[in-house]
């Protein structure tokens, strides 16, 4: 089955054309306040429809899992009768909201290989509902290897570390939702990963979908910056996007520009969007002068509120030229909490017998200050810890990290997604993480 470049050629090339554009319109739109178009009455899902999104760049962003769109809290991703989406991601996760008719679930389709759908075993559907008030996410991965026909199978780790939210009214049911890689090694984890996706909205009376159906999907590239509307023989590169920050620290961004004196360009304004936007700097400044390599630097320096919210902020740059018409870049870079957990991922197969298996984590500091506390560790039955329960731990270095190791019982014939919670407790503050160990 042909890839996805192959089947959307024709697709890609008009959003080369008019995507930045639409992007910049949709975004400064959103300034004035919230627009969720109502979706209208729902149309049976087609999945070989194909899909005209508002952009292929999408951004990390962090959103607030309640069940309701907040200004600037996510990127518009397309609109159709009966579905209204949104899409952002961050490291090995991918954040959906969906706003559909009332009785119907909302689907989103994956091809992580970008080879096309029925192609290999890297195909994910994720479908959530909301029956009876209660929202529900079911993760299932498309093997298509067996030319005996593809079948689902189910991705519990997926499916029980995902995070769904929904919201009814009259009319309509807003789906808030973050796809969790469980550790699986599934989804993108780096700047400029790319796949397949497309969204959809089926009854929720409907059974589930078959694997027999051929979907059309759009290719999506996951980065942390991106400009839309720029004057003429301006290009735009930040430096720091992505960077780390922690709640009550400062963070300096650098955005880089290329052009001459030809340029339009004549002023700047820099702002943090959304959640962050009232715990950061505002910043208005002259458009600077490029230097011999045609370079153009502006600073954006901001202390970041100790109450700020964590997760991927955007620092919005309206670029206004001679002419009056303003230009637009974005770039991502994250309010962290003081310290994360990273369970290195190690594949452990089924065995037929009892073994013990150590593992290596990371206690990440993202903090400028030493941190040092205490970590517990437990498990779910049948995994048991045989060694690590409890660490302690320094970190001296800015932002630096502590490496420590854990050991793990697997019984015999044990397969399954198994969440580990890890307790950190950090100058009398406890700290609750969950990562999981995939046995299969």
């Amino acid at each position: 089955m042909p890839g996805i470049e192959k089947q959307n050629q024709l697709l890609i090339r008009l959003f080369s054309v008019t995507s930045l554009p639409l992007l910049f319109l949709l975004l400064a739109g959103q300034a004035g306040g919230v627009q969720t178009p109502a979706p209208q009455a729902p149309v049976a899902p087609s999945f070989g429809t194909a899909l005209a999104i508002a952009e292929p760049i999408r951004l990390a962003l962090t959103p607030t899992l309640d069940g309701k769109i907040e200004e600037e809290e996510w990127d518009p991703f397309f609109s159709v009768p009966g579905l209204t989406a949104y899409l952002g991601w961050e490291p090995d996760k991918i954040h959906v909201a969906a706003v559909v008719p009332n009785g119907q679930d909302a689907v989103v389709s994956m091809d992580l290989k970008s080879n096309g759908w029925l192609v290999g075993s890297d195909n994910v559907e994720v479908r959530v509902s909301n029956t009876g008030g209660k929202p529900t996410l079911v993760a299932r991965l498309l093997d298509a290897t067996n030319p005996a026909g593809p079948v689902f199978k189910p991705l519990t780790g997926m499916s029980a570390d995902s995070v769904v939210s929904a919201v009814s009214d009259g009319t309509n049911t807003t789906y808030e939702f973050t796809i969790s890689d469980a550790n699986l090694g599934l989804l993108p984890d780096k700047w400029g990963s790319k796949l397949g996706i497309r969204m959809d909205a089926v009854p929720s009376a409907s059974g589930p979908t078959e694997p027999v159906n051929a979907r059309v999907m759009v290719l999506v590239t996951f980065m942390f910056e991106r400009s839309a509307a720029l004057p003429a023989g301006l290009k735009f590169k930040p430096e720091g996007a992505g960077r780390v920050v922690a709640p009550g620290e400062n963070v300096r961004i650098r955005l880089t520009f290329e052009g001459d004196e030809n340029s339009t360009a004549q002023r700047v304004e820099l702002r943090t969007e959304g959640f962050a936007r009232m715990a950061t700097n505002l910043a208005q400044v002259p458009f600077p002068a490029f230097d011999k390599k045609h370079r153009a630097f502006i600073d954006y320096e901001t202390g970041v509120a100790k109450d700020a919210s964590v997760g991927y902020r955007l620092l919005r740059g309206t670029i206004t030229g001679t002419d009056g018409v303003a230009g637009l870049t974005q770039t991502s870079f994250r309010v962290a909490p003081p310290l994360g957990v990273d369970l290195v991922r190690e594949p452990v197969k089924v065995m037929a017998k009892i073994r013990l298996v150590r593992f290596a984590y990371y206690l990440k500091s993202n903090t400028l200050r030493r941190v040092k506390g205490s970590v517990d560790i437990s498990s779910q039955a049948p995994i048991k810890i045989n060694e690590g329960e409890h660490q302690t731990f320094g970190i001296y270095d800015p932002r630096g990290t502590a490496r420590k190791v854990i050991e793990f019982e697997i019984p015999a014939n044990t397969s399954g997604a198994f969440p580990i919670k890890f307790i950190v407790d950090m100058d009398g503050k406890k700290t609750e993480f969950m990562q999981y160990l995939n046995v299969g």
